[in-house]
């Protein structure tokens, strides 16, 4: 699969010229014993085109641990709490949708399609 350069296919007029949409989960509020779906909500918010050197991801799988649990309670713990309104981090595994480039000699780093974790 070939890597997808922004600067080469805005000549091409194939890079995305509007924002995307993202969605993501946040804390909204603490649980209090067995976290329930109001302890959550979902956000969209405008995921801008990249800029010269940046990547877009595509987020495929996000990990749930256990420690993640802990987290979201205010008690003392090794993993600083989460607070209300803060998004819910985890490991991720990605797929590389772009790169944005204005130099030409920067090699590929990974091939659109490719995978990142």
């Amino acid at each position: 699969m070939k890597h997808m350069d922004a600067s080469v296919l805005a000549a091409a007029g194939k890079v995305p010229t509007e924002s995307a949409i993202s969605q993501r989960i946040v804390l909204n509020s603490r649980p209090l014993g067995k976290p329930v779906v109001e302890n959550f909500r979902q956000e969209d918010l405008t995921v801008p085109v990249p800029k010269n050197g940046q990547i877009l991801l595509r987020t495929l799988y996000l990990s749930l641990d256990p420690y993640m649990r802990g987290r979201l309670s205010n008690a003392p713990s090794y993993a600083a709490p989460v607070e209300p309104g803060q998004v819910i981090v985890g490991g991720t595994g990605s797929t590389f949708i772009l790169r944005a480039s204005v130099e030409r000699s920067l090699p590929p780093v990974l091939p659109c399609g490719g995978s990142v974790a």
